[in-house]
């Protein structure tokens, strides 16, 4: 028996997914439960044109992503720590302080789909230029220039 799942059932099927199972078990544990439904030729016919659908819109969505990348790897981010006056940087700068600046020129309907990940070891505590790499997901990446500037008194 072909059902559509409708959660995860682990060691069995994902959401969405289409599987075939004994009618047993479908009827008396997975139907019987909200786990999975049984299918029509209709509902499969409907599930392959949302899959189809969402398939685009995450290319689509890939390519939007892929502009925002490189016009974020045009910028330079500027930091201002406090600093002493032997140049040293009393006031690191985070992974956080970097993604805040970033997140700020990403259009807000990414945000949900985002996965930005900073590959920031450490905080910065020099003064001068850093090229840091940002990963937006979805195999997109860029590098950016981070620097670490004295304020101007």
């Amino acid at each position: 028996m072909k059902v559509i799942f409708l959660k995860d059932v682990k060691g069995l099927g994902r959401k969405s997914e289409v599987k075939d199972v004994s009618e047993g078990y479908a009827r008396n544990f997975l139907i019987k439960n909200g786990l999975a439904k049984a299918t029509s030729e209709v509902e499969l016919k409907g599930l392959e044109i949302k899959k189809a659908f969402l398939e685009k819109e995450i290319e689509n969505a890939k390519a939007e992503l892929k502009v925002i990348a490189i016009k974020i790897g045009k910028n330079d981010f500027n930091f201002y720590p406090k600093i002493g006056k032997n140049r040293e940087v009393f006031s690191s700068i985070k992974k956080e302080d970097i993604e805040s600046e970033v997140l700020k020129l990403i259009p807000g309907k990414f945000y949900d789909k985002l996965k930005l990940k900073i590959d920031l070891v450490k905080p910065l505590k020099s003064i001068g230029d850093h090229e840091i790499e940002i990963d937006f997901g979805y195999g997109i990446k860029t590098k950016i220039k981070v620097t670490l500037k004295k304020q101007s008194d």
